[in-house]
């Protein structure tokens, strides 16, 4: 539900997508656009969709699937196939709750990390060893960690280095519209931040 608006919002700043989407019901129609159905696994396929292309946005998850392990598995395909196309540029998705090896943790930081490791503890540990992936690949990497997602109107949003609290929720548009900036401003390399709302 956050790849399709990465696409929409990138084609409105008149950037050229490939989509590499997993499910038939995928239907925009762009002139822009490719649209490449395939599987993450698909180490082959991967690559192929990245020929051309100059920056990597990932919106994979691991909540809606029976290993829990997306991210991770995607990554170990993705990157090497950036390296082999010459990409340096990938900004990925995860949720608040992962943590990565700059934090600081908090209280609030903290009971926010148990009640989530409770109930997805697997959907976290893919996050968090994604971030860690990235961290080694040495490619130009970013990874918004993101509070539990809705559907709204935008309310503006802010990236920071100050984990949200527990309760947080976060415009989902505002989410795509965060990570199409990133792929072109290449700010916040090397790290990830988390998304808020900015009111």
């Amino acid at each position: 539900r956050v790849g399709s608006k990465i696409v929409n919002k990138l084609l409105a700043m008149d950037h050229s997508v490939v989509a590499f989407v997993h499910s038939d019901s995928y239907s925009e129609n762009h002139q822009n656009l490719t649209v490449i159905k395939g599987d993450i696994h698909d180490a082959e396929g991967v690559n192929k969709a990245m020929v051309g292309c100059d920056a990597v946005a990932s919106a994979l998850g691991s909540w809606n699937t029976a290993t829990k392990d997306i991210q991770v598995e995607g990554m170990k395909n993705i990157i090497p196939a950036m390296k082999q196309n010459n990409i340096d540029r990938i900004v990925s998705l995860t949720g608040s709750g992962a943590r990565d090896i700059t934090d600081k943790p908090t209280i609030f930081s903290n009971l926010n990390r148990l009640a989530i490791l409770i109930v997805a503890k697997k959907v976290f540990k893919d996050g968090e060893d994604h971030i860690a992936l990235l961290r080694d690949s040495k490619l130009a990497w970013s990874v918004v960690r993101s509070p539990a997602m809705i559907e709204s109107k935008k309310t503006g949003f802010k990236l920071s280095d100050k984990s949200p609290s527990p309760w947080a929720t976060v415009v989902r548009d505002d989410v795509a519209q965060s990570m199409s900036e990133l792929v072109c401003n290449r700010q916040w390399l090397q790290t990830s931040p988390f998304i808020k709302r900015s009111s």
